[in-house]
């Protein structure tokens, strides 16, 4: 059935979401990562969310990398915090 409702992060389309910023979502995976397998280690797959990245683990690690300069005082666009 096309256009069927999922709670999000449960959709069947693990095809990444362009417009994941306009809808105000976490990344472009969002809308299917609970259909992704947990992480057992630790350092590995979604920093987020647990799961494996369906963009695989150069997504998960960029998104680690986004992370850290966040904590580090750097906002989303990598320019310091005011």
């Amino acid at each position: 059935m096309k256009n069927k409702k999922v709670p999000l992060g449960y959709s069947d389309d693990l095809t990444y979401n362009s417009d994941w910023q306009k809808q105000k979502r976490i990344c472009g995976y969002q809308h299917c990562i609970e259909r992704m397998p947990v992480v057992v280690l630790e350092g590995e797959g979604c920093p987020v969310f647990g799961h494996e990245c369906p963009g695989g683990d150069r997504v998960s690690k960029k998104c680690r990398e986004k992370i850290t300069s966040n904590e580090e005082g750097e906002n989303n666009h990598g320019k310091k915090a005011a």
